[in-house]
């Protein structure tokens, strides 16, 4: 996406595939389960506000394979499988509508997801048309937002950050953040918050502890096949290699491979095909091959994406912007972006969590002090990032012994 304006080039493909897209699809209101009904209005407009801002990287069909897709990390949303990072719900659950307006408003702080300048109007339709791509909504509730309960260290910061510290580093009575993200600590103090916790230091640490690593995550990330389509088959120029690992997404929508080619897919090397010149192709069968039939299927190889966790000293932190910062808060206004609005994201995130990836949710696990305890020390460490101190802090760390 490109947040304030579309660049020439994505704005005339939008505005042909807009020409050129018949509507069926919205001809229909479109029944949530809490009985709420999507008019097709509603929808029409906001398929029209989605090909002219969203398109581009989610693609037509709100699978994730916009032309602009390719390489882009973390890869686009796929919305027809109903999936979000930052719903502002219970852990994987499908998101409120202020979490999805504020993804589109404010953007994802380091992420080819800029702030979008849309009206209100616009946002709204925009989400009524998401909800039209995933049969969740029509089959799940949408829990309560969460609650940003009150939080007990005003005037009290620096014990919260050193009781944050505590829950960060140590798992027992906390929620040992360091096992995914990196430490922060030296190996001496990480000993001592231990003994301090379970009346046990450590002795042995481990030889990446101020590093991250990559974790795999429920989100695809898709490949071009750049094979020809024909009918319910793509054919290809050359063999496909690693065709036993190969998955695909057809519409947003995992299919199997089918040996027995009634349903799914399969794939004909060269001497098993005929006609069109011999080529290896993959043929589609059963409903698949019927979606491959009615034109424009949206087809990707996929492999599962692993992301890495942030280290909160080099990494930008995509739910939370930089204190100061210019933030969209809506009707076209912007507003400095504050400590408080930091921490309430930051509480939004680590209370949460974040929907098909490896980090869970916090609230009501731990007490509410020791989750604002943990945002606050989370905050003083994204806070130092790219300042002397916060370089400092990471040259000591990395002087320990291996």
């Amino acid at each position: 996406m490109s947040g304030i304006r579309l660049s020439g080039v994505v704005l005339a493909a939008a505005l042909a595939l807009l020409s050129g897209c018949k509507r069926k699809e919205l001809t229909q209101p479109v029944r949530l389960s809490s009985g709420q009904l999507l008019e097709p209005e509603l929808l029409g407009d906001g398929y029209e506000a989605y090909m002219m801002n969203c398109y581009a990287c989610h693609g037509e069909k709100g699978d994730g394979n916009g032309p602009s897709s390719p390489g882009m990390r973390p890869p686009p949303r796929n919305f027809a499988r109903g999936l979000f990072k930052f719903p502002g719900t219970a852990f994987g659950q499908l998101p409120v509508d202020s979490a999805l307006e504020r993804t589109i408003r404010r953007g994802l702080h380091g992420t080819p997801m800029l702030p979008w300048d849309v009206s209100l109007a616009e946002r709204r339709a925009i989400i009524a048309y998401l909800k039209s791509l995933s049969p969740r909504w029509a089959e799940e509730e949408v829990p309560p937002e969460l609650e940003v309960s009150a939080d007990p260290w005003k005037g009290h910061e620096a014990e919260a950050i050193a009781l944050g510290r505590q829950v960060y580093h140590v798992a027992q009575d906390g929620a040992g953040c360091s096992g995914c993200h990196a430490s922060y600590v030296l190996q001496s103090e990480l000993s001592e918050l231990n003994r301090k916790v379970t009346g046990e230091p450590i002795t042995e640490f481990a030889p990446e502890m101020y590093r991250t690593s990559l974790k795999e995550t429920e989100y695809p990330t898709l490949r071009q096949l750049g094979g020809r389509v024909s009918g319910c088959e793509v054919l290809f120029a050359e063999p496909l290699e690693d065709v036993e690992e190969l998955s695909l997404q057809l519409d947003g929508a995992l299919l199997e491979r089918d040996r027995e080619r009634k349903e799914g897919w399969d794939y004909l090397p060269a001497e098993e095909a005929l006609g069109h010149g011999r080529k290896p192709r993959i043929r589609f069968f059963g409903e698949a091959c019927k979606r491959m039939s009615e034109g424009r299927p949206s087809l990707a190889a996929v492999r599962p994406h692993r992301a890495l966790p942030p280290d909160f000293l080099f990494h930008r932190v995509k739910s939370a912007y930089p204190v100061g910062a210019q933030v969209h808060e809506g009707d076209r206004r912007f507003a400095a972006y504050t400590e408080q609005m930091q921490r309430e994201d930051l509480y939004r995130t680590i209370g949460v969590g974040i929907g098909g990836a490896a980090m869970p949710g916090w609230k009501g696990v731990l007490p509410e002090e020791k989750l604002w305890a943990l945002t606050y020390y989370v905050q003083s460490l994204i806070q130092l990032r790219d300042t002397p101190e916060g370089m400092a802090l990471r040259k000591a760390l990395e002087a320990q012994p291996d």
